[in-house]
């Protein structure tokens, strides 16, 4: 009798251990880090995403949204997220600062604006030719939403900086009020200002989607012309495309105070309007506060490893410029 209540226990003692030691491997095998991305950068950091998991044994999900989307998601929807990589990184202190969700960001790689367009489509000129033809009704043009994607109100402020350095404000009339109806401009001061409704039904010469990612199967179908998208879009997906002068390019920092000339504003007549004054393309990351280890980790994995945005098309900067002090031991912030 003694024997076989002993056995029992001994059975009882090794089932248990072997649930804790099941239980313990699971949790540390549930590791979830959630990584929004912006998704003209996704696929390089993507890539970074998925080498981290393996080598860590934890499991990251990337997903991939428009900027504006995403920041305000995380601030204002509770989207859940512990890694954040934005377009523009001026909208981490923007939304996300007064939202108690980050206190620090890097700003770590930069790109340029371009017209792009796929097999279907023949220019008979420069970028000027280009605009030229789409104004005149012969053509269309796909932006991303100037709402939602930052790519979209940098596609406003390309065709703002042309109409500024020419002053000629045909191509604003022609292209951006006629295809986006209720919008307008004002010059106020020498500076350019292009109000966005929050809502709108695009109509010729434009074609908009929520995201810059989503024009490139329009173009290699052919079902719009042209775009102007990010150069690494173009690179990436073997589109042909035209380069901007620097001065309309959002390429060039040293150009900022030029850039900011014109001005847009998003989500014009709603309580969530901002106005946006153009600046060189630059892209941040931050973590959302109250994320792990693991998430912080991947941070500054993704910020050490500008190899592999090269290969994608964008200009990393080397060494990222942090402002605020990210959550690293002995690392001090500097702007």
């Amino acid at each position: 009798m003694e024997k076989t209540l002993l056995a029992g226990i001994l059975l009882v003692i090794v089932i248990v251990s072997a649930a804790a030691a099941l239980s313990l491997r699971n949790t540390r095998e549930s590791i979830v880090v959630n990584v929004c991305s912006a998704g003209s950068i996704s696929l390089p950091v993507k890539v970074l995403s998925e080498n981290y998991a393996r080598s860590h044994n934890i499991e990251v999900h990337v997903r991939m949204g428009g900027s504006l989307d995403l920041v305000r998601g995380v601030s204002e929807l509770g989207l859940d997220c512990d890694v954040i990589v934005v377009a523009d990184y001026r909208l981490i202190p923007e939304y996300l600062y007064p939202a108690g969700k980050a206190d620090w960001y890097a700003v770590f790689a930069s790109n340029e604006m371009v017209i792009a367009w796929g097999n279907h489509t023949s220019p008979s000129g420069g970028y000027k030719a280009i605009l030229e033809e789409i104004a005149g009704g012969k053509a269309t043009l796909g932006i991303s939403d100037p709402n939602r994607d930052p790519c979209g109100y940098r596609a406003i402020g390309v065709i703002g900086l042309v109409a500024l350095h020419d002053n000629d404000t045909r191509l604003l009339d022609d292209i951006v009020v006629r295809g986006i109806p209720g919008s307008h401009y004002e010059v106020v001061n020498g500076t350019l200002r292009v109000y966005i409704p929050s809502s709108y039904t695009p109509r010729d010469p434009l074609v908009v989607r929520p995201r810059s990612i989503e024009l490139i199967a329009l173009l290699q179908e052919g079902a719009v012309d042209y775009a102007l998208l990010y150069k690494n879009e173009a690179v990436q997906h073997h589109l042909n495309y035209v380069e901007l002068p620097g001065w309309a390019s959002l390429s060039r920092e040293d150009m900022n105070n030029y850039y900011s000339k014109v001005v847009v504003i998003v989500l014009s007549g709603s309580k969530d309007a901002k106005a946006i004054p153009m600046h060189s393309i630059a892209y941040g990351l931050t973590t959302i506060k109250g994320s792990g280890s693991q998430a912080v980790d991947l941070a500054r994995y993704i910020l050490e490893n500008g190899g592999v945005l090269a290969e994608y098309g964008f200009n990393p900067l080397n060494p990222p410029l942090i402002s605020g002090t990210p959550p690293w031991a002995g690392q001090e912030g500097r702007s």
